[in-house]
């Protein structure tokens, strides 16, 4: 009885997870974030220019920072992280991953918001020549739940990821990523 009672709370678990993790869209106001590009455009140039100089002088092609940073870094990335740190404070956010992609060298993702459980969930946030823009436009009801309905009951699951673009300047995107 013990056991069926463990397994009954866990399966509960996992159910009430999965309704509050992928399907939450809080934290996604698209105009506010559009505001906080404009509002911080200097600080977002700058970081593009650190970001892309800390992932050069550590020759890679994944990095997020601050988690992965041991100290072992060569001086330029670590001198690069400190002042990607006060940019970063300046925005209110706390991280960034840098990338390199097949034809761009350098891409930086800071996110704002995102959520995963089982395979599925979002992300939200700015990308700096982001590999890929996605198929989507983003319109003032795209987050309706009549939309978001619609959107789920005729799109493939795994096939066809949710992602639309918004571009800012500078090569800078506001971008969500619904996946799979």
């Amino acid at each position: 009885m013990k056991l069926k009672n463990q397994i009954y709370a866990f399966t509960l678990a996992i159910y009430i997870a999965s309704i509050t993790s992928g399907c939450s869209r809080a934290g996604i106001d698209v105009e506010q974030e559009i505001e906080r590009f404009h509002k911080h455009r200097e600080s977002f140039e700058t970081l593009s220019k650190l970001g892309c100089d800390a992932r050069e002088a550590m020759n890679s092609r994944f990095f997020r920072y601050p988690v992965d940073v041991s100290g072992n870094e060569p001086e330029p990335a670590r001198k690069a992280f400190n002042d990607m740190r006060r940019q970063l404070r300046s925005i209110g956010l706390d991280s960034v991953i840098l990338r390199r992609f097949e034809g761009i060298e350098c891409s930086l993702y800071v996110g704002i918001s995102g959520s995963s459980f089982l395979g599925e969930g979002y992300n939200f946030g700015y990308w700096y020549q982001p590999e890929s823009l996605g198929n989507y436009e983003y319109t003032e009801g795209f987050f309706s739940s009549e939309n978001v309905e619609y959107r789920d009951a005729n799109r493939v699951r795994g096939e066809e990821p949710v992602k639309f673009s918004i571009e800012l300047t500078g090569g800078w995107y506001l971008q969500y990523y619904r996946y799979p």
